[in-house]
């Protein structure tokens, strides 16, 4: 969503701000996604009794970091893009 805003200051309009800055960050989306998934895939393979007692934590981590990549891409763009107002005003920051 930053990245929309920042697109936005730049002139662009919320649509175009919307996709553009998706597809900027989701190389790093991606891999921060895939590099937490690969660390918590170990622990929820673990077997025997540590790996039914540990078993869920991983599990649980895998499918939140997956929703939320998900979210990051596909839903809040396409929130973005509906409910920002469609021009960005010029805002002065006093000191």
């Amino acid at each position: 969503m930053e990245n929309v805003d920042r697109l936005r200051e730049h002139g662009a309009n919320r649509i175009e701000a919307a996709k553009a800055g998706s597809n900027q960050v989701a190389p790093a989306i991606l891999s921060a996604t895939l590099t937490t998934i690969g660390a918590f895939i170990p622990v929820a393979m673990a077997s025997g009794m540590m790996g039914k007692f540990l078993g869920v934590m991983p599990r649980t981590v895998i499918i939140i970091i997956t929703a939320s990549f998900f979210m990051s891409l596909i839903v809040t763009p396409a929130l973005c893009s509906k409910f920002l107002p469609k021009y960005k005003k010029d805002e002065k920051k006093s000191i």
